[in-house]
């Protein structure tokens, strides 16, 4: 086998942590559209609101931090031991600041609600 093909077969063994955590965050919409379809027209709006909403924001602070990951694989690929200690507490810097960032918006929803029109009965 040529150098190329092993690597491609070597992929999937290292990605599925990734890929793992990826469909797990994708199901909790999926199990939320399905416990509230048999509600009300108005409930799954609500929820797909909310689900929207949390996707784009948790989601999308989250591939900041996955980007920690092929950091870290490079780091260790290298043999620089010392170097993914200091890329790992990087990162934790990095989720805390967008944590910072993120918590606010996901805690007061009313406040972005308003923005895109009138929401209320």
């Amino acid at each position: 086998m040529s150098a190329p093909s092993t690597i491609v077969l070597r992929i999937p063994g290292q990605a599925w942590p990734v890929m793992l955590g990826q469909f797990a965050a994708i199901s909790f919409g999926v199990m939320d559209t399905v416990m509230t379809g048999r509600s009300s027209p108005a409930d799954l709006a609500a929820m797909a609101i909310g689900t929207s909403v949390y996707a784009s924001v948790f989601m999308g602070l989250m591939g900041c931090v996955n980007a920690l990951n092929p950091i870290v694989a490079q780091e260790y690929g290298a043999r620089r031991y010392p170097s993914i200690g200091a890329s790992y507490a990087q990162g934790l810097w990095v989720a805390l600041l967008l944590a910072a960032v993120g918590c606010p918006v996901l805690a007061f929803p009313e406040l972005w609600l308003d923005l895109i029109g009138p929401w209320r009965s």
